[in-house]
């Protein structure tokens, strides 16, 4: 193999996944100064936002295109998985994956990465497989047009094919020869304990890209070199059936350990590509003392996993869950409750650890347990308001509910509860006090007033409604049926936020006269709901915006009602006046990356400002600073300064809406303040469409 490791070198490249945590250009930046030549793009939103679809333009095209080009990377391929997307009407992911065929044409991509379906029940298993074939042959229809490949990962764990003889068989469904496999060696290898070699034929198809990670003791996010695999005779036996694709490193370390991890992985595959001895530090990773060591540290760390893991646990499965429910149900006070590393979950930061108190379901002098469900299991239902809602006491988690399957059992294993698929089997057989909606924002209204006609209170996400006619319909209904109807405008509880309202409740910087808004359009809804927060109700409105058409048209939410603006495009500018004598100023853009900047805000005092700043995806308390030495900045008990993930602004939020609602006081924000916001919406509209000033 020394012989043939030169060219083998220059085709080793790196996806930008492995970098998720730094905007686009930074990774690049990053993956050009550790020599890479070959580059897969991630197109993976809410897990590795590097291309945004909702929002990318023409512009973004060209300047990717350039960087590329300056960097001397050869774009191998988009690694596209749309699942963090919502949809809300039949046809659009395939509208969106057309476009991303199209892009990655244009970049100079040699192939498109497809996943498979999630796994499914066996008598659907080839209803499932025939509608993905018949989408797959017309995307690539429009790629053989553009000179591009499409691709499925497969085998890959949890899918429709996790193993070679489902993937073969998957493929044998396609039957398309312009549809090849990407194949990658961890999830290969742990489904099947032979060589990854022998699953180049295996697989049923052609090879056209190559993902590479390794395998250890049923782990499948191992840096190759750590695990199993053997690269060697896979390189050869993708040599030997023509192979001339580039094989890139998709590991997913945390941030402090990418850069490590990536050096150690290459230069491992090198010297094992060029035939030579492993040296020490490469070695001792295959010794059996280091590979004991590492079995015992994830048994430590992972202790269930690696127990309900075992072949010998299945059997004892039924015996074990009663005696653990009965030994619960015996303990008093609280415990916690171990979810493969107290739940370990991926937020907008990157790997964070989420500890679940479980307390025991018993009434306190307070009042009695509430049982609550949550409807809708995407990031925000299951990541967000599950864990809250189940840290608190005398709350039982009674069901949950999503209209994909998956989302719906996924969500229901880790919160220990039932699972359902429609909301009227949610409701009927659970019988929830109350509510969470986290469906997709148009589907808020016809949900809640489902809940409402059959006695359950709502916590509804925001925006509360699609059009400002239901938003007033749900106020309405609500207090009709004596409902409780609260929005999660949680961004009053960031703790900066709350910072400048205490100062200006306290008066020690005098009256507060001005606040200046410069906001990304992801947060354009909570920043309006802030000025109400912190200047009191709006009174008068002037605006400017102009929105982008390539953009407007891919947005679901432009198809519902244009009355309100929810997501600002190039730019709005808003000119507020509140009741308090208080002016707001709001700059708002959808062109800004996200993971960079989401908000900046300056407070203006009689006798001093306060400024936050930083505010970005990745860091949700930013930094809290003032023009006066002797300003107390100190934020409440209990947060941290530095990188925060964003479940603090619903931990805090629902904390206190649950407070109010088992006290039978009003909530925090209520239904009217998430109405009020829409109104704000709408006078946005009026104002930018006239040119006048509208009166709330």
């Amino acid at each position: 193999m020394s012989t043939d490791s030169a060219k083998f070198k220059s085709r080793i490249g790196c996806s930008s996944i492995s970098f998720r945590h730094l905007p686009l250009p930074q990774a690049l930046d990053k993956i050009q100064a550790l020599e890479f030549r070959a580059l897969d793009i991630g197109v993976l939103p809410n897990f590795c936002p590097h291309i945004d679809l909702r929002q990318w333009t023409e512009s973004d095209t060209t300047a990717l295109a350039e960087r590329l080009a300056e960097r001397k990377l050869r774009l191998s391929s988009f690694n596209v998985n749309l699942a963090g997307l919502a949809f809300c009407h039949e046809g659009e992911a395939l509208a969106f994956l057309e476009t991303t065929v199209r892009l990655a044409a244009r970049l100079g991509a040699r192939t498109i990465t497809l996943p498979v379906p999630p796994a499914t029940a066996k008598e659907k298993w080839l209803a499932v497989a025939q509608g993905l074939a018949q989408q797959l042959r017309h995307l690539a229809e429009i790629g053989q047009q553009a000179g591009l490949r499409i691709s499925l990962e497969a085998p890959h764990t949890g899918t429709l094919a996790p193993d070679y003889e489902q993937s073969a068989r998957l493929f044998a469904v396609v039957n398309d020869p312009r549809i090849g496999c990407t194949f990658d060696t961890s999830h290969a290898q742990l489904n099947d304990p032979r060589p990854v070699a022998e699953g180049v034929k295996a697989v049923g198809a052609e090879i056209v890209h190559v993902h590479l990670r390794d395998v250890f003791d049923g782990s499948y996010g191992v840096t190759p070199g750590k695990g199993i695999c053997d690269y060697v005779p896979f390189f050869q036996a993708l040599e030997k059936c023509g192979y001339t694709g580039d094989f890139n490193l998709e590991l997913e370390c945390s941030p402090a350990e990418t850069e490590a991890e990536v050096r150690f992985a290459r230069g491992y595959l090198e010297t094992v590509l060029a035939g030579n001895a492993l040296p020490p530090h490469y070695a001792a990773w295959r010794s059996p003392r280091r590979r004991l060591l590492m079995r015992i540290q994830k048994i430590a760390h992972h202790p269930k996993a690696y127990i309900t893991s075992r072949h010998w646990y299945r059997p004892l499965r039924p015996v074990a869950r009663p005696v653990v429910k009965i030994a619960r149900a015996l303990k008093r006070g609280t415990y916690y409750r171990y979810e493969s590393g107290w739940r370990k979950r991926r937020l907008a930061g990157g790997d964070v650890a989420v500890k679940i108190r479980r307390r025991l379901f018993r009434p306190t002098s307070e009042g009695k347990v509430k049982r609550v469900a949550i409807l809708g299991c995407g990031t925000i239902g299951s990541q967000m308001h599950g864990p809250a809602f189940a840290n608190l006491p005398d709350v039982q988690i009674v069901g949950v509910c999503d209209t994909k399957t998956e989302l719906a059992t996924a969500s229901g294993k880790a919160l220990d509860c039932p699972a359902f698929t429609a909301v009227a089997e949610l409701v009927n057989q659970t019988k929830p006090d109350l509510v969470a909606n986290c469906t997709v924002d148009a589907a808020h209204g016809a949900t809640s007033l489902y809940l409402f006609d059959r006695g359950v209170d709502v916590f509804c996400e925001k925006i509360m409604a699609e059009s400002l006619a239901t938003g007033e319909l749900m106020v309405r209904r609500a207090e009709a049926l004596h409902r409780v109807l609260a929005v999660n405008l949680n961004w009053r509880f960031q703790p900066g936020i709350l910072k400048i309202r205490q100062v200006k409740d306290a008066g020690t910087l005098g009256e507060l006269c001005l606040l200046r808004f410069v906001c990304h359009a992801h947060v354009w809804h909570h920043v309006l709901d802030l000025v109400n927060f912190l200047g009191g109700k709006t009174v008068t409105i002037t605006a400017q915006s102009r929105l982008d058409p390539l953009f407007q048209d891919r947005r679901p939410w432009r198809r519902f009602a244009d009355q309100l603006l929810y997501l600002p495009g190039v730019y709005a500018n808003a000119l507020l006046e509140t009741s308090e004598g208080v002016g707001a100023t709001i700059t708002c853009s959808n062109l800004w990356t996200p993971t960079g900047y989401l908000l900046n805000l300056d407070a203006v005092f009689r006798r001093g400002v306060i400024s936050l700043s930083g505010v970005s995806a990745y860091d949700a308390l930013g930094t809290l600073s003032s023009d006066q030495n002797n300003a107390d900045l100190r934020l409440p008990p209990g947060t941290s300064g530095g990188i925060s993930n964003y479940s603090i602004l619903f931990e805090r939020s629902i904390n206190a809406f649950f407070d109010a609602y088992v006290h039978n006081q009003r909530p925090p924000t209520t239904g009217e303040d998430g109405l009020f916001t829409m109104r704000m919406e709408q006078a946005v509209v009026e104002s930018a469409k006239t040119g006048r000033t509208v009166r709330l």
